[in-house]
């Protein structure tokens, strides 16, 4: 705890900032926000952390927490979900899938990866390299990471208890989305950097069209 959680302090804007999004309807549905800094560190800088709430409310609480951030017009850079709200829960209902709705309701974002194992050993590696750092008042973040356990089976009664290579899907929303965005990513990318080198050819386009063009 003492290596990983960090006292609150303002992110850079030119950090790489990414958001995710685990939400459901019978358990509470988190979020989280997470900047990687130009030397690869990560910081898990904010979280929601709700039961009990519509889509519309999830997404009015995190335009709320945009601005308590001060990001301005500047949201995250990339926005990530659960896979499984691209299908239409018909079970109950429903005639348009959970991103769908996320989007109407002013949240862009696109499915995550879901696979556990690649995520599992990049945030293990960051975790002993000190290259993961969460925000001490993102408290369900790191009562997940301190109760992670793994989900173990027997293939019979007589047999000795094998370990599976995945956790216990018990209150691992954090993790979750945590899982998310690894898969999706964790390496420093200096966007400003990039739209200035697109600005720098747009104006040499436009020099070399009206050279040829003599307007």
């Amino acid at each position: 705890r003492r290596k990983h959680v960090v006292e609150p302090f303002k992110i850079p804007k030119d950090w790489f900032r990414k958001m995710a999004i685990d939400p459901h309807p019978g358990t509470p549905s988190h979020v989280m926000w997470l900047a990687i800094s130009p030397n690869n560190e990560k910081f898990i800088y904010d979280e929601l952390y709700y039961s009990d709430k519509t889509i519309k409310e999830i997404a009015m609480m995190i335009r709320m927490k945009r601005v308590e951030q001060g990001f301005g017009k500047d949201i995250e850079h990339m926005v990530l979900i659960d896979p499984k709200t691209k299908l239409v829960d018909k079970l109950r209902g429903h005639k348009t899938t959970v991103i769908q709705d996320f989007r109407r309701a002013g949240i862009g974002c696109i499915p995550a990866q879901s696979k556990f194992e690649p995520a599992y050993y990049k945030i293990i590696k960051d975790l002993q390299d000190e290259k993961l750092k969460v925000f001490a008042h993102c408290r369900e973040t790191i009562y997940e990471f301190r109760h992670y356990s793994w989900d173990n089976f027997r293939t019979s009664s007589t047999e000795a208890v094998t370990i599976k290579n995945e956790p216990k899907q018990i209150r691992d929303h954090a993790m979750s989305n945590l899982k998310y965005i690894y898969n999706s990513g964790v390496d420093y990318y200096d966007i400003y950097e990039d739209l200035e080198d697109q600005e720098e050819e747009l104006r040499k386009l436009r020099k070399r069209t009206v050279y040829s063009t003599g307007y």
